[in-house]
């Protein structure tokens, strides 16, 4: 009896060793789990590279929608219907709007026929739409004769051809007209050119005091030529008469003898 008892305590403290050391055995591996847990989660913040953040630019502020890099442009003109024409490229017709313009500076030509072509030098900026007015022109006409004709014309101190001259195509405004015509006094005279109007301007050129005393000087001249040649013709004549009538008295002379 005493032996059964010895034996199942011997087998008790058995049991309870081993169980004990069992515990020894797996805890360093909980400990172990543990700290690679902790060496996992710390090691990211450890060896993560430092990232520098990127510049703040006007266009990372602007929502994506205002972000693009174009333009838009509302052109109007007066008369209505011109021909649009942007950097070589036509359009279409005023009233125009004209988007998804490239940034930058951009030439703009508006024409419409009968009216001057306006040229436009607009800079396009981002996201921005501009408004453009823009009032066409009609070519006025001026036609200008001179009596004598064929006198040369200067315009705003320009020659410009001859006259009967005629020209329908030009600037509303002032203009400087001048005449010239050989022996004749210059005319020079402001004209005012009326948009879509056409005036016709007559110019007499008289005769220049230079060149009316140059025809007195030759007057006199000449008639000192003719005085000059009638003093000679009488002189000729008397002198005839003077012979004559000396003949005439040696031919009763030598009757007489």
């Amino acid at each position: 009896m005493n032996n059964t008892i010895g034996v199942m305590t011997a087998m008790i403290f058995w049991c309870a060793v081993s169980n004990d050391a069992a515990r020894q055995m797996v805890l360093p591996e909980k400990n172990a789990s543990a700290k690679s847990q902790t060496q996992s989660a710390v090691k990211p913040v450890d060896t993560a590279k430092t990232v520098s953040p990127a510049p703040v630019t006007s266009d990372s502020l602007r929502p994506d929608s205002l972000a693009a890099r174009w333009g838009k442009l509302r052109i109007v003109s007066t008369p209505d219907s011109a021909t649009v024409v942007l950097d070589s490229s036509e359009k279409g017709r005023t009233p125009a709007v004209l988007d998804g313009i490239a940034i930058g500076q951009h030439t703009i030509l508006v024409k419409k026929k009968g009216y001057f072509v306006k040229k436009i030098t607009v800079m396009v900026n981002a996201d921005t739409a501009q408004d453009i007015s823009v009032v066409l022109v009609r070519p006025g006409c001026v036609a200008v004769r001179s009596n004598p004709p064929g006198a040369r014309l200067f315009v705003d101190g320009k020659e410009t051809g001859f006259t009967p001259w005629e020209n329908a195509k030009l600037k509303p405004g002032d203009l400087a007209i001048r005449l010239e015509y050989p022996q004749r006094t210059a005319v020079e005279q402001r004209v005012s050119v009326k948009e879509g109007g056409c005036d016709t301007l007559t110019f007499d050129l008289p005769y220049s005091k230079t060149y009316l005393d140059s025809l007195v000087r030759e007057q006199k001249q000449q008639d000192v030529k003719k005085r000059k040649a009638k003093r000679t013709a009488n002189i000729a004549v008397f002198g005839a008469f003077l012979i004559f009538g000396i003949v005439i008295l040696f031919i009763e002379a030598s009757n007489n003898k």
